[in-house]
């Protein structure tokens, strides 16, 4: 009899496009999945596959979400979450959930096994995620929140008793939250980053003509060494695209041969490009501005196209690292938006002044200088994103595991 796997993706949402993946490959090794979804988009990525099944969430659920500001709207969800869950819980053997805190996937994580995927890059650093969410406006909590055991402790972990997370360190740093949080009937595991499940696949595949055909339909010139920028904002003030511009200027002054791709988060306003290219001004000559995808292949393809790759935060640095391409970083002005976290990385040429900069730009065409950055890789790698050939195999063996 097929064990039977329950995947909650209420919407279409592109930093949780690897459970597509996942649950195609979760089907082909006979499991009976079912996408529980409030999303007619979700149900489109499976029209020609009908080994995974899909099924709509009540109506009610979304309404009852939508209003859960509300004191009175917010029991109702309670109540209605904790009997649906209990509903489900006949039907299904075992639940992935998003990372998400809401109070029915409490519900669901509460009464039957239970995964969360982590992605993100949540815990790198314990220390630096817990100032973060100090920081932010605290959450309220209600009586009947903290009846059902979700209390403050619980904010960043929720109720799933089985956490998969991409590397090692990050695994110390949530057991280290766990065990602070009285929460020691966790499970912790590494799997790598399920995102990128084929990303030694394409690097296997590419080549020179690939490269040409990609910027040609980009826009980009070929010829020139590309010198990439991913960036994660999603509104930019006029210090961000400072920093940015005094990049792309000291780069100017010491390169030749340089074009300049500014790969754009795919949440980022259209107002904010018209801002970008006033406060780059002359710089913008020699450059492109694109909008990023939430698609390995696409961002994996732009790496490998790439001279070197210019990042001060976001994920795609794991991505980079998978790929081996060298990686600067920088941190030249306080931006407010995790400008540390290439320096917890340790897998870049980091700068934190113009100086420093100019020397890493140098670094690039430095053997040995490249053999020391793919040894800090290699160990970034292990830390926060290791290596496995196929994330999703190990994940359906972490499963199999918890289904003994």
């Amino acid at each position: 009899m097929k064990n039977k796997i329950l995947i909650p993706l209420f919407y279409d949402y592109y930093l949780y496009n690897y459970l597509y993946t996942l649950g195609q490959k979760l089907s082909e090794e006979n499991f009976d999945v079912t996408f529980l979804t409030l999303d007619n988009e979700v149900k489109k990525k499976f029209l020609n596959n009908k080994r995974v099944n899909i099924i709509f969430g009540p109506k009610l659920i979304k309404f009852l979400i939508n209003r859960s500001g509300n004191i009175f709207f917010r029991f109702i969800l309670w109540v209605f979450s904790y009997i649906w869950s209990l509903r489900l819980k006949k039907k299904y053997n075992l639940v992935i959930l998003p990372n998400d805190q809401k109070p029915c996937f409490y519900c669901i994580g509460l009464f039957m096994p239970s995964i969360v995927i982590y992605v993100t890059t949540e815990f790198m650093n314990l220390k630096e995620t817990l100032n973060y969410y100090k920081k932010k406006n605290k959450p309220k909590f209600l009586l009947f929140d903290k009846l059902m055991g979700y209390a403050p402790k619980d904010r960043l972990l929720g109720s799933a008793k089985n956490l998969i997370v991409p590397g090692h360190t990050i695994k110390k740093n949530y057991r280290t939250l766990c065990n602070q949080s009285n929460l020691t009937d966790r499970n912790i595991y590494v799997a790598g980053m399920p995102n990128y499940e084929n990303v030694f696949k394409i690097k296997k595949n590419w080549n020179k003509k690939k490269r040409k055909e990609l910027l040609l339909n980009l826009g980009v010139n070929y010829k020139k060494n590309i010198y990439t920028f991913f960036l994660s904002y999603s509104e930019y003030d006029e210090t961000k695209i400072k920093e940015i511009s005094l990049v792309i200027n000291e780069i100017s002054k010491v390169q030749n041969n340089f074009y300049f791709l500014l790969t754009l988060h795919p949440k980022t306003r259209k107002e904010n490009i018209a801002k970008i290219r006033y406060g780059l001004g002359k710089d913008y000559k020699n450059c492109k501005i694109i909008y990023g995808k939430g698609d390995e292949e696409f961002n994996a393809n732009i790496i490998l196209s790439s001279y070197v790759l210019l990042q001060k935060q976001s994920t795609i640095g794991f991505l980079i690292m998978l790929l081996k391409k060298p990686i600067i970083s920088y941190n030249i002005l306080d931006t407010q938006y995790e400008d540390d976290m290439y320096k917890i990385m340790g897998g870049s040429f980091h700068c934190e002044n113009l100086s420093i900069l100019k020397k890493s730009l140098k670094f690039i065409k430095d053997k040995k200088k490249i053999q020391i950055l793919n040894k800090k890789q290699k160990e970034a790698c292990y830390k926060f994103c290791y290596p496995f050939s196929s994330p999703n195999s190990q994940i359906i063996k972490i499963i199999n595991n918890i289904l003994k």
